[in-house]
């Protein structure tokens, strides 16, 4: 079990609990025994993206705990995501390696076990490991959860009420925007779908619950530990509270986001232009996000506050960071499903250790796959020499994001509702690269190359690459030298226990309406409340 606190104490007692424990110097030691490597804290806001967050600029105050915390960490100003969907992107981030060389892709929804995960890496070494996640594909689903000696989810086991319960107390009744929200009422003429397990999705606030009560119920608490939580505010569907809609929101704009139809077919209608939004329509939805990055917020720094006050915060590695952002609306554009814009891949990434690593702002750009290497040299392991060469947070030039492999399922039913659509547009792969602050989105079917200046067009509104053909060949030379030297994957390598699992009736639900599946994959056991078995963290094994 995760713990062996009684939920119904709530999230109030735990944060009680923190600071009376802090004062009496029992639950967390105050100062470790020399041979105790640090703590890891590894945070993944879904689907954030850097722009939208004070911490990187904008201003509005979405993020002023972030910006706090931060004064004394190292803040990455130019991270970009490997990949542009959540899968592929925490495989990056767990084995240090582009989408090119794991293997995750939208036909292949699982991490192979020969693979080494920093949670595997850690438990070899003697960390406890533990894992909690809002999202199915940053999951034991699909063995991103190797090496987890225990986890806990959302949808299923003993925080599933909980966070149930953590997102609908946010909900407002005049809200109809979302399929989650207390006032939407579905068009039956359209295949929108109502999305069950969303009412679960808020819950930061049970991540940081779940994390206490399992560190502290821990066998050895001498043991350092390393745990990973990913939490999904920003994801769609977005019900911010009204506490973080009125902290940056005018009260215009948040009444227009209740009454704003942001719901996913419509969103995607506009993404193929069979649906138009007005520009009220679209600053609303860009407030609602922003509104959510408070909530994040919010939940993060208590967590962290927590932490300070039980004595561990300055004996752990703090890493928070994003899979991929989120189209608001530009390149006439929502959610997160095509191409490599930096409305994508320019995420947050922050690094605290104090003593370790030196406060200071990056400005070049790093890829999100150097976490893995930088955070076991921070905690002073060794990098195997397994012959992977894998990517590092030093600012060594062009860094390159990938989308190999396109899945056009998430419009099946947009050609069934409309019957006319091309869909060529949608089945293009490309990859892209950031040197300085330049960016070049490339095509592999060699057609229409777009060249942006990041320092003077932010957005990637001005395509200068009919005007600075010397400059698409030069960033052109490096993804094709960079492409060389990956090494690639081998699907050959896989075991006997590599293979894409089956899913639960409301699993299927969830990723059916997030356009994932098509009604072609299996399905397995119920969704329960009732306790899920734990990873046993062994190398090779399929997790439960």
């Amino acid at each position: 079990m995760a713990g062996t606190t009684n939920r119904a104490a709530g999230i109030g007692a735990i944060a009680a609990l923190a600071l009376a424990g802090a004062v009496a110097g029992w639950w967390f030691p105050h100062s470790a025994p020399e041979t105790r490597g640090p703590n890891v804290l590894f945070i993944v806001w879904d689907t954030t993206r850097a722009d939208r967050m004070s911490l990187y600029g904008n201003p509005r105050p979405t993020t002023p705990r972030l910006v706090e915390y931060a004064k004394d960490a190292v803040v990455y100003e130019q991270a970009r995501a490997t990949d542009m969907w959540t899968m592929p992107s925490h495989a990056a981030m767990f084995t240090g390696l582009p989408t090119s060389s794991h293997g995750v892709n939208t036909d292949w929804r699982w991490l192979d076990s020969h693979y080494l995960t920093l949670p595997e890496h850690f438990a070899a070494a003697g960390w406890d490991t533990y894992g909690f996640t809002a999202n199915q594909f940053a999951s034991q689903n699909c063995n991103l959860f190797q090496g987890m000696s225990a986890y806990d989810t959302v949808w299923q086991g003993e925080f599933a009420k909980a966070s149930r319960n953590a997102t609908r107390e946010k909900r407002i009744a005049r809200d109809r925007s979302t399929e989650i929200s207390p006032g939407w009422k579905p068009d039956p003429s359209v295949p929108n779908m109502m999305w069950s397990r969303g009412m679960a999705k808020d819950a930061a606030p049970v991540a940081h619950e779940a994390l206490i009560q399992w560190v502290t119920g821990r066998k050895d608490p001498e043991k350092p530990w390393f745990a990973f939580i990913n939490m999904m505010e920003a994801h769609w569907p977005r019900v911010p509270s009204m506490a973080a809609r009125e902290q940056v929101l005018d009260p215009a704009v948040l009444e227009k986001g209740f009454e704003t139809d942001a719901t996913l077919f419509t969103a995607l209608s506009y993404n193929l232009r069979r649906h138009d939004y007005t520009d009220e329509e679209v600053a609303a939805q860009v407030g609602v996000y922003d509104a959510a990055l408070v909530d994040l917020d919010s939940a993060t720094g208590a967590l962290l506050d927590d932490l300070k006050a039980r004595g561990v915060l300055d004996d752990t590695i703090v890493v928070i960071t994003a899979d991929h952002g989120e189209y608001l609306g530009d390149h006439h554009m929502f959610d997160h499903r095509y191409g490599l814009y930096d409305s994508m891949t320019h995420v947050p990434l922050v690094v605290r250790y104090p003593g370790k690593a030196a406060a200071r702002r990056v400005p070049g750009p790093v890829t999100t796959a150097g976490i893995w290497t930088e955070v076991v040299r921070l905690a002073g392991l060794e990098i195997p020499a397994d012959g992977w060469r894998r990517a590092t947070l030093a600012e060594n030039g062009a860094v390159v994001s990938e989308y190999p492999l396109y899945d056009n399922r998430a419009l099946d039913r947009f050609v069934k509702h409309y019957g006319d659509l091309d869909l060529t547009p949608w089945k293009r792969t490309l990859d892209a690269v950031v040197d300085g602050s330049w960016k070049l989105i490339s095509y592999h079917d060699h057609l229409d190359a777009e060249l942006y200046d990041l320092a003077s067009d932010p957005g990637e509104t001005h395509n200068l690459a009919a005007e600075q053909p010397a400059r698409v060949s030069e960033l052109q030379g490096q993804i094709d030298s960079w492409k060389r030297d990956v090494k690639p994957y081998e699907a050959g390598l896989r075991t006997s226990d590599d293979h894409p699992k089956s899913y639960t009736p409301s699993e299927r639900q969830q990723l059916e309406a997030l356009g994932y599946l098509v009604g072609d994959e299996g399905a397995d056991e119920e969704e329960s409340d009732a306790p899920i078995p734990k990873a046993k963290g062994q190398k090779g094994k399929r997790q439960p």
